[in-house]
């Protein structure tokens, strides 16, 4: 994946991306294009088909003009013609999956406001279903905006280096100054710290975990009822049979008092939790750091972008084995599996970007209305999912 810059005013739609893409096919008896094929795929997840064999039913039900409106190959009786199951399932298991995810960013950072001091959280998913048929190991780093849990790149995790090597490489390839971005206790190093502030000007918050005992050890002995600079604390939410609220305080430690480059501010969150049935109440504590300086972000601002990382879990990594099934999907063919995830992720961002927030609700809609789904892969503005009219009693 080549760095590209984000957010470019010039904007294409998805089918012409997908045409500057290399085609591994020979041209000897070549009939359908390769965006012509990667689009049906596209398509056919939306309306939640996942698979070679889905994909491939979901094409054969397409009429005439849609296969028209995506370049399909056309017979000696001048019939538009779908792709059939081999071609399908050659393109999704080749297809070079360093090629698609420039793509997916290129098209999805086209149609984004930027906002100044974006929070964006970072982190890896194994490919289970992949990983229990297969003795190569399949995996994908992502970057999704905390807001809307729109996934803004994606990329490949190699066995040489492992998550740690590919999220380097992914905040490399994508144009992340003046950001913030929320990573877990595994990349908090000096190495990623630079990467961050150093090479791409943006800014971080770690999580802190034993796994790093220097700096938990330091955060664990300060007297924090002591020391603190600044407070917050939610008010408490009701939900699944329980109470919990969120406080937390925040310190500006002294230069070089923490093992670790452009640190700014330190912060312990305690989770407070009571049961409605009675069980027991429990405490937990959570620390991390920021480059973020006080005036950027106040205790309140932190915990909030603290909470929003959880973004990539809830809105990026369930929905995509909730909806798309992509822990129980076997595929484990060539480039199958990651670039199985890498149609998962361009899925969600058609979904999320066109303005819907129950999953269900989307699929249904581009099942039932396949047009939509061709309008938001050929048309060069943003997609809108369309308003639905009241119904007359």
């Amino acid at each position: 994946m080549q760095r590209v810059e984000t957010f470019p005013k010039q904007l294409k739609s998805l089918v012409q991306l997908l045409a500057e893409m290399a085609d591994f096919r020979r041209a000897q008896g070549r009939k359908h294009r390769l965006e012509m094929v990667l689009a049906i795929c596209i398509l056919a997840r939306l309306a939640g088909k996942v698979g070679p064999l889905a994909t491939s039913r979901y094409a054969q039900k397409m009429t005439p003009n849609q296969l028209q409106t995506l370049g399909a190959w056309r017979n000696a009786k001048g019939r538009c013609v779908a792709p059939s199951l081999a071609t399908i399932h050659r393109v999704m298991t080749e297809t070079d999956p360093e090629a698609l995810p420039t793509v997916t960013h290129r098209w999805v950072t086209a149609q984004l406001t930027r906002q100044p001091l974006e929070a964006l959280a970072a982190d890896g998913k194994r490919i289970n279903g992949a990983n229990r048929n297969s003795k190569d190991h399949f995996e994908t780093v992502i970057l999704v905006r905390h807001q809307d849990a729109v996934p803004i790149a994606v990329r490949i995790c190699r066995d040489q280096g492992g998550e740690q090597a590919a999220m380097a490489a992914l905040l490399e390839d994508v144009d992340i100054r003046g950001a913030i971005i929320t990573i877990d206790a595994l990349h908090t190093n000096r190495v990623m710290a630079d990467a961050i502030v150093l090479v791409n000007g943006a800014h971080f918050l770690f999580t802190v975990k034993e796994n790093n005992p220097e700096l938990s050890q330091f955060l664990t002995s300060l007297d924090w009822d002591r020391v603190a600079q600044d407070r917050f604390t939610e008010n408490p939410e009701k939900g699944h049979g329980r109470i919990d609220q969120r406080s937390i305080q925040t310190y500006e430690p002294l230069p070089g008092a923490v093992k670790l480059p452009h640190v700014l501010q330190v912060f312990r969150i305690l989770r407070h939790r009571h049961h409605w049935n009675g069980g027991p109440e429990t405490v937990e504590y959570a620390y991390g750091v920021t480059s973020l300086p006080p005036e950027a972000a106040d205790a309140q601002r932190l915990l909030s972008l603290n909470r929003g990382h959880g973004t990539v879990e809830n809105g990026n990594h369930r929905r995509r084995d909730g909806i798309f099934g992509e822990d129980d999907c076997l595929m484990r063919t060539h480039h199958g599996p990651t670039n199985n995830a890498l149609f998962n992720n361009l899925a969600l961002a058609i979904i999320l970007q066109s303005g819907y927030s129950n999953m269900a609700e989307a699929t249904d809609d581009f099942q039932t209305n396949r047009n939509q789904g061709l309008r938001a892969v050929t048309k060069t503005t943003p997609f809108k999912r369309p308003k639905k009219r009241p119904k007359k009693n």
